[in-house]
């Protein structure tokens, strides 16, 4: 019995399937070649979604805890910032306490969890590579769901003023740092100058949410009073490295409480010039903080539904121009004794030996895609090292595969009727088989052109706008220049009096060394972190610039241009001369003519403009806000480092020159300033090549898939082209008129793809940082309807006779 079901489907199902396959190579590759592209990039659109929406998160109930915001702004002025002031969380988390009454009399843990994020390099040990830290303050384990191996998280619950010494660490870290030895708790880590013993190792399997930035996760977990913030005391500015979290099934009910308190902790404690800022707590879930958004992932996913459009179009249209070619055979085999059922089946494996091939190729596919891009996108999305294919990327391919061969078959429904084949039996030999009609085949280049044309249209205007950021000018010089810092690694703080001098010596023994061409005491020119409230004098204006506090070597290390005046001199950094230099931005706000003016900056001393310095073109902000420079004390724990071209210093001879001027001095920062340019332009590259990739793939398809019909539709025309050649028509005028055929329903598309355009064209302001170009609509239309009467002209001239008929 088993071997006649064998029979039956081998020589009934199978071998002609394999038969047919064989006898049209061509059409079978182009269409295991259509699937696998297409199912590809659908795939690996749809694992990014689902890792970066549906995923879950591997946390205790991540819907009832909270990501804490601190806003505040001030009453007299529109300054704002965001974050949270050191002092602030200190204040909230004494009067929090570590425990709070409940309505029963009993106690509960303090819903607040607080961390403060630093990279930290350990001393008197051989590892000196730099440890990501979190330094927390909270029931770290029982909130995010910590499972250790080893020990316990208890110095984290007590108050932070009373936070014992201990640390745990990650099983990396234990594994790099100590080689994985089993007696871990005997051992210890000395972070600026505080012996922590290990009081235990977090799993190999526990995945710490990326709260300070994407790609960011800690191996070094330490009590928060340990913590070396620069901000300590500090209530003007907020801390960038804080984050806190609430767990709380009453968000607005605690939430009301906690800002009641940070109003009282700012109103006892904050200094005077910020008694009139309003503060206000918001909240966000766990899930939605950690998750980010990412707008132009919807354009490529929507680029990757057009193009499984377009691919299904091209798909359909290909099994029906082969099942009609197949359509004698089909019906000789029917007139032999094969019935209805037993040609389905033919059909049916015929297309299981594309389909099923093509879905395990572009599984394949989209694991090694998956796998070679996490790197690239460890930049701006959670946990990129997750990404992969998993159960939920396979079911979605099979039922992919399972539509397009349910498309196939209701496709070949009709075809394969008894009647069917028997007409078209009757009827081939005298010209009249049946075949598409003019109508249909009409229908199918309009839907492929109108999705072809909407996805350049909108695709080219963000193509064009993220290579217009990445080829923006910067406005300074950043080739040969790097980021230098170091910590000082002791919280017996002496005051930074006692270490400005070796700092400044540190910074003469960097300028001796080979191939140093400079150095100052700055950071990096990158970043816009501090905004004051500036006062024109003689304009009687509040302005609101940002603020950058530099020395003398500044502009000469970045080869930022001089519009006018000069720039520090030695004198005004070791005498505090008041001198500001301001940029064009800026000046252009003041008024144009603005040397030997003065500026109140926060209500200090006026300060005299004395320069004019050309505006930084960040990444992201093509237009330039306003900003303003003042000198500093000609010492900091951060500096940047002028080479000459095609040279370099190593962490060792850095690390040596700093051991030299203090024991504590501990290099946390070396990195080239043009790898920091390359990384905030690293989200620009990477979705210009994905919408690139994709468009290229439509293209590609609706080339195809238009040639394929522009060619049948010739062929069937043979006929009456020759007709009209007998009576008199030129070929020329035919050619003309196959053109206008095939462009008439092409422009009515292009026509309805403009208009979507232009309604969706505020949406599309928004994801651009440049204006839309209407030129480039006019270009990318103009480059369309050139490939149609291209791909016109080239399939007419196949079937129009070169010569005239007589």
């Amino acid at each position: 019995m088993l071997q006649r079901y064998r029979d039956f489907i081998w020589f009934t199902c199978l071998q002609p399937a394999l038969m047919q396959l064989g006898q049209q190579p061509r059409w079978a590759l182009s269409m295991l070649s259509l699937l696998t592209l297409t199912l590809s990039a659908v795939l690996c659109v749809a694992a990014l979604l689902y890792h970066i929406w549906f995923k879950p998160l591997p946390y205790p109930v991540p819907q009832h805890t909270l990501v804490l915001d601190h806003h505040r702004q001030a009453s007299s002025a529109g300054l704002t910032d965001h974050g949270w002031p050191y002092p602030a969380v200190t204040q909230l988390l004494r009067m929090a306490g570590n425990t709070a009454p409940a309505s029963d009399g009993e106690t509960q843990p303090n819903p607040l969890l607080s961390f403060y994020y630093a990279e930290e390099v350990p001393l008197e040990t051989t590892y000196q590579e730099k440890i990501k830290t979190a330094y927390v303050s909270g029931d770290w384990q029982t909130m995010l769901g910590g499972e250790l191996i080893y020990g316990h998280s208890n110095p984290f619950l007590a108050a932070p003023d009373t936070q014992p010494r201990g640390a745990v660490i990650s099983f990396a870290l234990w594994h790099s740092a100590f080689g994985g030895t089993p007696d871990i708790l005997r051992h210890h880590l000395n972070i600026n100058g505080v012996k922590h013993p290990i009081r235990g190792v977090v799993s190999q399997d526990y995945q710490p949410p990326e709260l300070f930035k994407a790609g960011w996760q800690p191996d070094l977990w330490l009590p928060w009073r340990y913590n070396n913030s620069e901000y300590k005391g500090y209530w003007q500015s907020p801390d960038p490295n804080i984050r806190m979290l609430l767990r709380s099934q009453t968000a607005q009910t605690q939430l009301a409480q906690l800002q009641s308190q940070v109003n009282s902790a700012a109103t006892s404690h904050a200094p005077k010039q910020l008694q009139d800022w309003q503060t206000r707590l918001t909240a966000q879930p766990l899930t939605t903080a950690l998750r980010g958004d990412h707008p132009i992932i919807f354009i490529v996913f929507a680029c990757t539904l057009a193009l499984l459009l377009l691919a299904s179009l091209n798909l359909a249209q290909l099994f029906l121009l082969q099942l009609l070619q197949s359509r004698h055979q089909l019906a000789v085999r029917s007139v032999v004794g094969a019935n209805y059922t037993t040609l389905r089946n033919t059909l049916l494996c015929q297309l299981l030996l594309l389909i099923a091939p093509a879905v395990m190729l572009a599984l394949g596919v989209t694991h090694f895609a998956l796998q070679y891009s996490a790197a690239w996108l460890s930049q701006f999305i959670y946990q990129s090292e997750q990404l992969a294919l998993n159960w939920p990327m396979v079911l979605l391919a099979s039922l992919l595969g399972a539509a397009i061969l349910a498309l196939f078959m209701a496709l070949s429904h009709r075809h394969c009727q008894s009647d069917t084949l028997m007409r078209s039996l009757k009827r081939s030999g005298k010209g009249q088989a049946a075949q598409l009609s003019q109508t249909t085949i009409r229908r199918f280049v309009a839907s492929q052109v109108l999705l072809v044309s909407l996805a350049i249209l909108i695709c080219a205007q963000l193509v064009w706008d993220n290579l217009k950021q990445l080829s923006h000018p910067l406005g300074f010089e950043a080739q040969q220049v790097y980021e230098l810092e170091f910590n000082v690694a002791t919280l017996d703080w002496q005051g930074w009096s006692a270490y400005a001098p070796m700092a400044k010596a540190f910074k003469q023994a960097l300028l001796q060394e080979p191939g140093v061409v400079a150095a100052s005491f700055a950071r990096t020119p990158l970043k816009d972190d501090f905004q004051f409230n500036v006062t024109a004098a003689w304009r009687d204006t509040r302005y609101l610039p940002f603020h950058r506090n530099v020395d003398q070597d500044y502009f000469a290390v970045l080869a930022q241009r001089l519009i006018t005046g000069r720039t520090f001199t030695k004198q005004d950094i070791d005498e505090q001369r008041p001198v500001v230099i301001v940029n064009r931005t800026f000046a252009q706000k003041l008024g144009g003519e603005v040397l030997d003016k003065t500026l109140e900056v926060d209500g200090s001393t006026p300060q005299r403009i004395i320069a004019v310095i050309d505006d930084l073109q960040l990444p992201g902000k093509p237009v330039p806000p306003a900003r303003f420079y003042l000198p500093n004390f000609g010492s900091a724990t951060y500096l940047l480092v002028k080479l000459a071209p095609g040279l370099t210093l190593s962490k060792t001879q850095l690390s040596t020159l700093l051991q030299q001027q203090h024991p504590q001095f501990v290099l946390t920062q070396w990195r080239a300033l043009d790898d920091e340019v390359a990384r905030a332009h690293q989200y620009r590259r990477i979705t210009t090549w994905l919408l690139v990739f994709v468009n290229l793939l439509i293209l590609i398809i609706t080339a195809y898939g238009i040639y394929s019909l522009q060619s049948y539709a010739a062929y069937l025309q043979q006929s009456v082209v020759k007709v009209h050649l007998m009576l008199g028509a030129k070929r020329r005028q035919v050619l003309l008129a196959r053109v206008r055929a095939f462009l008439q329903p092409a422009l009515m598309s292009i026509a309805f793809a403009v208009i979507a355009v232009g309604l969706s064209w505020p949406w599309l302001k928004t994801l651009m940082v440049f204006s839309p170009s209407p030129a480039l609509i006019a270009l990318s239309l103009g480059g369309v309807i050139v490939t149609l009467v291209a791909i016109s002209l080239v399939t007419a001239h196949q079937y129009v006779p070169t010569r005239r008929l007589l």
